[in-house]
């Protein structure tokens, strides 16, 4: 087994602690046979995939049944401290449609300001297509349609963006949903 000297282990910015036995070949990411993300004990993130994949509202799933990929090896890898190549973090970012930088930035700095820009956007173009639903009259619905198009020609991706949900009424912190009211039989629940 192939090891590394412990003054390799401080310049790749590992914990000192680590022996030399356990910068091995493996540990340090070097190609092997069967894929496994070395896992670098570190205080800091070395990635943020998982919590930009929340933050976009992305599943495993979904990434696993466009991809062929094994779900399980995504979950791998979207630990936030798999070491991962370059070209797989460049698969990442393709996959969640953002800027590399985003996946590597750390977790408190928030989104890229591009990425939040479009968040933005997005927010504007749902209350857009909520005032051309609820527009009572047509001078306000011609408004709110000259408005969409004048942010489709900035941002043509919105296309087709479904207005917010106009259905019941925000509940503050201290109310019950009508579930909360309702009694329920474990014993119904264990046969499901």
């Amino acid at each position: 087994m192939n090891t590394f000297p412990l003054l390799a282990s401080s310049s790749l910015g590992l914990s000192p602690q680590l022996s030399d036995a356990s910068l091995s070949a493996e540990t340090v990411g070097a190609p092997s046979r069967q894929f496994m993300p070395a896992f670098v004990p570190a205080a800091d993130p070395l990635h943020r995939i998982r919590e930009v994949r929340l933050e976009q509202e992305m599943t495993l799933r979904s990434i696993a049944c466009r991809t062929g990929e094994a779900r399980a090896k995504l979950a791998e890898e979207e630990m936030q401290h798999a070491d991962l190549s370059l070209t797989r973090l460049h698969w990442w970012r393709r996959m969640l449609d953002v800027p590399i930088a985003d996946l590597l930035v750390e977790p408190h700095a928030g989104l890229s300001p591009l990425i939040l820009e479009r968040v933005r956007m997005l927010r504007i173009m749902k209350t857009v297509a909520s005032i051309k639903r609820e527009a009572e009259g047509d001078r306000v619905r011609r408004l709110a349609e000259m408005l969409e198009r004048q942010l489709l020609e900035i941002a043509p991706e919105m296309h087709g963006v479904i207005p917010w949900n106009s259905v019941g009424q925000r509940r503050t912190s201290d109310e019950l949903g009508r579930a909360a009211e309702q009694m329920i039989c474990v014993d119904e629940l264990v046969g499901l």
